[in-house]
């Protein structure tokens, strides 16, 4: 009786430490994935840029069912720079600077303009 007695308890406080979905996902990480393709006519070397980030559960839910999507194109400082951002989130985004020499294929050719540099982005779940 008294063993029976002990597995029950044991049961049942193992089943109350147990985390309801919605919490477990609410500190869930993110990698996001910006990609962008080689395009010799415009001087643009292809690359990606990879972040990492803890996001709430709708915020993660939406990241991942978008899917692949173009990068939203902001300009900052004047168009000195360009801030690629997740539609659905703003927590990702990325700074780039277009006359960067990473972004050419030809260092002596013409420097890419931001609207030109065709961003994706896509999310993963880290687990």
């Amino acid at each position: 009786m008294k063993g029976n007695f002990m597995i029950l308890s044991t049961a049942f406080l193992l089943g109350t430490l147990a985390i309801p979905p919605e919490v477990e996902a609410r500190g869930r990480g993110v990698y996001c994935v910006f990609h962008w393709e080689d395009n010799p006519s415009l001087n643009i070397r292809g690359g990606d840029v990879k972040m990492t980030k803890s996001v709430q559960k709708d915020v993660y839910e939406s990241l991942l069912e978008a899917g692949t999507v173009k990068a939203l194109l902001t300009l900052k400082y004047g168009g000195e720079r360009c801030q690629y951002t997740h539609p659905k989130s703003q927590y990702f985004h990325r700074y780039f600077t277009p006359d960067y020499y990473g972004f050419k294929l030809n260092s002596k050719g013409r420097n890419p303009t931001c609207a030109e540099i065709n961003m994706t982005v896509t999310c993963h779940s880290v687990l």
